[in-house]
C-alpha cells in the first residue's frame, strides 16, 4: 500500500530540499543510528518519496544546503517512501 506523504514533503511544514543530478527533490533530513556490520553509528539521512530517486544510486552525490554527501546506502520501506544513508565528503 502506498502512502500519502504530501504534507511531510511540503517545504512550509517538514520538508528540506536535496540537490541529487541537478533535480530538487522534497524531503526529510534527519541524523539516525545506523547499524552496519553490528557496528552502530549516527549518520546523517534523507527521506523522500520513492518515485522522485527510482535511479538514483549508491555511491551518488547529494546536497543539503551548503553540504555534499555520497549516498552509502539506499532503504525503500516499502511504503512509497527511500531512506539515503548519507557520509560527508570533506
Amino acid at each position: 500500500m502506498k502512502e500519502n506523504w504530501a504534507i511531510f514533503f511540503n517545504g512550509q511544514e517538514f520538508a528540506s530540499e536535496a540537490m541529487i543530478r541537478g533535480q530538487r527533490i522534497a524531503g526529510l533530513e534527519n541524523s539516525s543510528r545506523v547499524i552496519s556490520n553490528e557496528v552502530a553509528t549516527q549518520k546523517t539521512t534523507f527521506t523522500c518519496e520513492s518515485q522522485a530517486v527510482l535511479a538514483i544510486r549508491q555511491g551518488e552525490s547529494i546536497r543539503l544546503g551548503e553540504q555534499v554527501y555520497h549516498i552509502v546506502g539506499l532503504q525503500a520501506d516499502g511504503t512509497g517512501l527511500t531512506t539515503f544513508i548519507l557520509e560527508k565528503i570533506g
